[in-house]
């Protein structure tokens, strides 16, 4: 299934118009959509998407492209970049992939305690 817009705004993503040097309708940017991922502890990272569309570059009438991405805390207050393709993967695999990657790596809670060892499932708002 083909990640759209309409299914991150569905799936409680906030769009902005705005990201970093990028403004809407300018270069190519479209939007910037973000859901931040908390538990009770704290907010332990934002998922990233953003979209692009390049069609006044390659001269065709759509040529959307997008991609995900989240900057996960680490313990020295260094941070780590992680991208994920959307290609033949759902919102549900993608969101996966980053959550396990925050399990299983350890991360810190972008705005939270130091990294409690209990388990906590993720509530996405």
């Amino acid at each position: 299934m083909t990640i759209t817009s309409a299914i991150l705004e569905n799936a409680g993503y906030r769009q902005y118009n705005r990201s970093g040097t990028h403004v809407a309708g300018r270069d190519g940017f479209v939007a910037l959509w973000q859901k931040r991922i908390t538990d009770e502890l704290g907010i332990r990272y934002f998922v990233n998407f953003t979209e692009w569309d390049f069609s006044y570059l390659l001269k065709k009438p759509v040529a959307r492209s997008m991609w995900a991405n989240v900057q996960f805390n680490l313990k020295d207050d260094a941070v780590s970049d992680v991208s994920h393709s959307i290609a033949n993967y759902s919102l549900e695999e993608v969101e996966g992939f980053f959550e396990k990657m925050w399990v299983e790596f350890g991360f810190e809670y972008y705005d939270g305690p130091p990294r409690a060892t209990q388990s906590l499932e993720a509530k996405p708002i």
